[in-house]
């Protein structure tokens, strides 16, 4: 639906990583099957593992579907945390995606702490510029130096990554 925004481009990369993997493990599956040392027994123990990461990708794009940004972050991090996610690959292969996600996110949260920079142009981060608010449309005291602040960024909670919550 529209825009693919950077969060949800660096996850699918990440995706695509393990989609990756799993083209290798079955170009190995037809080597041994040409070779005739494929069993169904073989078959069955190299693709348990497979199996299991296929139905968490497939959770993984059906949760984060309509997601974007820290919102989306938030998808994979609730995932991870899940008591759902017992077993240790998954765990660590939902750290990976979420690893590969959030590197937009956090860029931009480097470059709005380091430099005061916003650069959002799909809307995805947790501050969000009202860029028809000017320096030269408020008074020049104090206060209305912070009014401009607080008028032109405002904090978009829904937005904000569950991971950096308590820094709010």
């Amino acid at each position: 639906a529209g825009i693919l925004n950077k969060v949800a481009h660096a996850l699918a990369a990440g995706l695509q990583v393990l989609l990756n993997e799993y083209m290798v493990l079955v170009a190995q599956l037809e080597h041994h099957l040409r070779a005739e040392a494929l069993t169904l027994q073989k078959l069955w123990f190299f693709m348990q593992p497979a199996i299991k990461t296929m139905l968490l990708l497939q959770g993984v794009a059906e949760e984060a579907r309509s997601a974007k940004g820290g919102a989306l972050l938030n998808v994979l991090h609730v995932m991870r945390e899940s008591q759902g996610v017992v077993d240790d690959r998954s765990h660590e292969t939902l750290r990976f995606l979420l690893a590969r996600a959030a590197v937009p996110y956090l860029g931009m949260l480097r470059r709005w702490i380091l430099e005061g920079m916003l650069e959002d142009p799909y809307r995805e981060f947790m501050v969000a510029e009202e860029e028809v608010i000017s320096k030269e449309g408020v008074i020049e005291d104090f206060q209305g130096h912070g009014a401009y602040w607080e008028r032109r960024y405002t904090l978009q909670h829904d937005m904000v990554a569950t991971f950096l919550e308590r820094y709010e």
